[in-house]
């Protein structure tokens, strides 16, 4: 009987084997166009320049795919022609002008052209960013991922009518300058700019962007400080642009009152490179903020050119700043400050400014800041004050680990910013203000809570880092998502209070692809951590597939990081969760 079955499994193999055989002896081959495009891979976009010198008609042929044999699927290769004189698509690949064989989509084409230069560009990204996942290993799925063989196009034209130029580009659309301006590269990160509006104003906002029912790109206008949405790219219509069903291209118009404003950029999809089938215009997919008429708005980026007043940058462990500000006439300012801050009542590092006899009027909080990158205690705060006549005190302060002189977990975006800083919103009111400032010395105070050093984590690389939420307080329910995307091998660490019969203090590690618990802090899977013997520690190696994972810690109302009482465990530092990558 399993003579049988492997002799099926041969024949099986073999029949795979033939079939793949005339597979590629049938794929199609590309011609001898003056473009021809050809050996493609999926996932690229391929672009051609060229000039027209005398009015010509162009022979099209080639071949490119639907997204599988359904009737109403969507093209997810395509192709397209674009005039480089208005920017307009001239000819491009669609149901209707391709011959249709299952996933196969033959195309025998012409289009006249004018005089003038032209793009063709070829995109086999897909028709969304996931799209690709739904071939097969043997390519006998019919998905268009199994297809590429036969993918190719070729321009055909008389002689002496065109000429190739691979260096020509396609000029972008718009102003070469705008107040605010995000391309493809810039989607890499969140883009934010401060703008200054001294009265009423109204601001144009056009160009490309992603738009779906999640992850895509979030656009909006807040107040500063009070974190105000007063446009949001949401609340406008917009067209499609071409490409994958979530490109999208706006023109609207935003009115504002006069102060201050933040246009925050968040992107989703094509972080920095294309995700998916791009719009036709992929040179001009800009987004941008302009001021409309005589509107009054200006950029307010004080770390590009202004001079601070007070500047608290570069702290260590355990340090306290202070400089005395005095003014002779109202001073309005900017205030960054970027410090430690794990929750509401768990601050490490932060500042504040008070007015003498009037104490603070205004402290960095949890609630009021946003997160600065890296670890998800980095906390950014902005504000925008208005200082009267009188004398101020600015200060920030450290705790004992965890600063600039040595991050020990991952360190924030700008790290050479942790601290506080104040700029004067406008340079031009400092001489009316009369502004003197005075170094203050004076040893750090004891914190609010005794810092607790120690830590087995603090020789670990912080790039190692998948996962870090260490240090947690009372009442702490900390969620930290990633995503790899390879087969990794990692260690996961954690330290809490469980019993034999209670988990009080304890994390665990969930698989989102399968919704799978796949570690859990109990009793059983930890050893003794020192002090009281509920302090448990865990460390565990695991070999984690390519999807996307969940690390989840929770604290009760008593017994935690700062707050352990007379009984301490080794390393109470640790007291959280931690993955990070095995060493190899």
């Amino acid at each position: 009987m399993r003579k049988k079955g492997l002799r099926r499994f041969q024949l099986f193999l073999l029949l795979a084997v033939g079939i793949l055989v005339v597979w590629r002896m049938t794929s199609s081959p590309a011609g001898e166009g003056f473009v021809t495009l050809s050996d493609l891979k999926e996932r690229q976009l391929t672009s051609k320049y060229f000039e027209v010198f005398t009015p010509a008609t162009i022979d099209i042929v080639g071949e490119v795919s639907f997204e599988d044999e359904r009737a109403g699927s969507d093209l997810a290769v395509v192709a397209w022609i674009l005039s480089g004189k208005t920017g307009e698509v001239v000819w491009r690949t669609w149901v209707d002008n391709v011959q249709r064989e299952g996933v196969r989509a033959l195309v025998q084409d012409s289009v006249r052209l004018e005089a003038g230069d032209y793009a063709v560009h070829f995109s086999t990204l897909g028709p969304d960013n996931s799209s690709y996942k739904g071939g097969s290993t043997f390519g006998l799925k019919p998905h268009w991922t199994n297809y590429k063989d036969f993918w190719y196009l070729d321009l055909r034209a008389p002689d002496g009518t065109v000429d190739i130029n691979s260096d020509r580009r396609m000029k972008t659309v718009g102003g070469e300058t705008s107040l605010f301006q995000v391309g493809l590269r810039e989607r890499g990160s969140e883009q934010r700019l401060m703008i200054l509006a001294s009265g009423a104003s109204l601001l144009r906002a056009y160009g490309g962007f992603t738009r779906c029912n999640g992850g895509c790109d979030d656009i909006t206008v807040k107040t500063i400080p009070d974190g105000e949405v007063v446009w949001s790219v949401d609340s406008e219509e917009a067209e499609p642009t071409g490409g994958s069903r979530i490109n999208h291209i706006l023109d609207a118009t935003i009115e504002l009152d006069g102060g201050v404003y933040e246009i925050e950029f968040e992107p989703g999809h094509h972080k920095g490179s294309w995700s998916e089938n791009p719009p036709w215009q992929p040179e001009g997919f800009i987004f941008r903020v302009d001021p409309i008429g005589s509107s009054a708005v200006r950029r307010v980026d004080p770390w590009a050119f202004g001079e601070p007043i007070v500047e608290h940058l570069g702290l260590g462990d355990g340090e306290l700043r202070q400089t005395r500000i005095t003014l002779e006439d109202s001073l309005d300012v900017i205030l960054y400050a970027m410090g430690e801050m794990a929750g509401r009542n768990q601050r490490y590092d932060w500042g504040w400014i008070e007015r003498d006899g009037e104490g603070k009027i205004w402290e960095m909080t949890y609630d009021e800041t946003s997160p600065a990158g890296g670890d998800s205690d980095n906390r950014l705060a902005k504000a925008i004050l208005r200082l009267g006549p009188g004398s101020y005190l600015a200060s920030f302060k450290t705790d004992g680990s965890h600063s600039f002189a040595g991050f020990n977990r991952g360190q924030p975006r700008d790290p050479e910013r942790w601290g506080l800083v104040v700029f004067p919103l406008d340079p031009d009111q400092l001489a009316s203000a009369n502004v003197q400032t005075e170094t203050i010395e004076r040893p750090a105070p004891e914190p609010d809570q005794p810092v607790m050093r120690g830590s087995m984590l603090g020789s670990i690389d912080s790039s190692r880092f998948l996962v870090r939420s260490t240090r947690l307080g009372n009442t702490a329910d900390v969620t930290t998502d990633f995503t790899l995307s390879d087969t990794t091998d990692v260690v996961l660490m954690a330290l809490g209070e469980v019993t034999s019969s209670t988990n009080f203090d304890y994390g665990w590690l969930e698989d989102l692809s399968s919704d799978e618990t796949l570690w859990l802090m109990e009793w059983d899977t930890t050893y003794p951590a020192g002090g009281d013997d509920s302090y448990r520690r865990a460390r565990v190696e695991l070999t984690l597939p390519p999807v996307s994972y969940r690390a989840r810690f929770t604290t009760d109302g008593s017994i935690s990081w700062d707050s352990f009482g007379e009984e301490v465990p080794e390393y109470p530092e640790d007291w959280g969760i931690a993955i990070f990558t095995a060493d190899s």
